[in-house]
């Protein structure tokens, strides 16, 4: 299916290591397979917060966050339906360094390159570097708009989501599939959309997440 082969790629990635300026951007780290994992009633979040700015999924596109940072570059990497572009950025404001990758798939996400997705993880150390520069603090605290972030606790997980996690467990991820009105052409009965979140855990704290939306019609 077009959907999750473009979610798979966008959320699919390795361990990250600190990037030399001379080499390609740093792409978003992979997690595992995309599974539906636990469902939920309602969508897990629409977006983030940098400081007072609202990135909505499917909505804010890789250009305004830009010019809203003042910084970064849109790095791509892929083609036809398994390519992404995607922004990267670094937050020192935090307790503990984060790295924050906004992301979009190039065909779903349209020419506009509407945002799709996003991903943060803790940071061993914080490295700014070429292709992740620096958040502005004007631009901080980070969030994502139902409240989690980084470094939370599982409890908080559980009670934003309003669902039991699964114990002893890495990988968390939680998935709400609906439907949204169909607009022209489109099929009568509304498009399916997809949003999904998913956290992983290192000793009850959450060490990296991920969030995204995808619409397909």
């Amino acid at each position: 299916m077009k959907v999750l082969t473009w979610v798979a790629a966008v959320i699919a990635v390795a361990t990250t290591t600190p990037l030399r300026p001379v080499r390609a951007a740093t792409p978003p780290p992979d997690t595992p397979k995309l599974q539906r994992g636990i469902p939920l009633q309602t969508k897990p979040s629409t977006g983030l917060w940098l400081g007072s700015v609202h990135v909505i999924l499917e909505q804010t596109t890789l250009s305004a966050v830009r010019k809203a940072v003042a910084a970064g570059s849109i790095s791509s990497q892929g083609e036809a339906g398994q390519g992404i572009s995607w922004l990267c950025y670094t937050n020192l404001s935090s307790p503990v360094p984060e790295r924050i990758w906004i992301s979009t798939g190039n065909e779903m996400g349209g020419p506009e390159r509407r945002v799709m997705g996003m991903t943060a993880q803790l940071l061993p150390e914080g490295l700014v570097t070429a292709d992740c520069p620096a958040l502005p603090p004007a631009l901080t605290p980070v969030r994502i708009d139902n409240g989690l972030w980084l470094n939370d606790k599982v409890r908080a997980v559980a009670n934003v989501l309003h669902t039991p996690l699964n114990e002893g467990q890495e990988w968390q991820q939680f998935s709400y599939a609906g439907k949204v009105p169909g607009m022209g052409g489109r099929p009568p009965d509304g498009c399916d959309l997809l949003n999904g979140f998913a956290v992983k855990l290192r000793a009850g704290r959450v060490a990296l997440l991920q969030i995204y939306q995808v619409t397909s019609c």
